[in-house]
């Protein structure tokens, strides 16, 4: 392990977020060990555990990437990975809910995406913490931004693949929960 992270700290920690991303939470599955030794190709050893942590943390820095210091070992992983891939549900009602009950703010103010981010975690934090933190941590309110481009049918979009992975999300919300027209 130490040998991929010291050559390419940029693909080794790319890919292991990719990975938990695209893995964590499928079919309601909240083990997060498994997906990695689905792509290590082998279990990992509680031992390895925190040194895995640890290199996957070196990749970061050296990246100049952000480390979560709340939570646990697997939050470091989660916050770096994003929004799970199959918790996009939650995430559109919550942002729906803070939608709801704020209006969408101003791409440009970032103080008000902030606060969006914000309120849209709070609301996550009792059912899903992993996501409220994941907010928490996105410091530019990226989530936020492109929620708000799908909502305005903006062109904004910086990731094209989310975008539509957030569409198909909001295009399975109930509809008692759908989301009203925007004037």
């Amino acid at each position: 392990m130490r040998g991929i992270f010291s050559r390419w700290p940029a693909l080794a920690t790319a890919w292991i977020a990719r990975h938990v991303r695209e893995g964590y939470g499928e079919e309601d599955d909240q083990r997060f060990w498994p997906i990695l030794a689905e792509l290590f190709e082998r279990d990992i050893p509680i031992r390895e555990r925190d040194l895995l942590e640890e290199l996957f943390e070196y990749g970061c820095l050296r990246l100049e990437l952000a480390i979560s210091q709340s939570g646990g070992n697997v939050d470091r992983f989660m916050v770096q990975a994003g929004a799970p891939v199959h918790h996009l549900d939650v995430l559109v009602r919550r942002f729906l809910e803070t939608e709801r009950g704020q209006g969408l703010p101003d791409t440009e103010d970032d103080i008000a995406c902030l606060r969006f981010a914000s309120d849209a975690a709070k609301r996550s934090r009792p059912t899903n913490p992993r996501l409220a933190r994941i907010l928490e941590a996105d410091k530019t309110a990226w989530y936020v931004r492109e929620w708000i481009s799908l909502r305005r049918e903006g062109s904004e979009d910086t990731d094209p693949t989310f975008r539509q992975a957030l569409l198909a999300a909001l295009e399975k919300v109930p509809e008692r929960t759908a989301p009203l027209p925007l004037p």
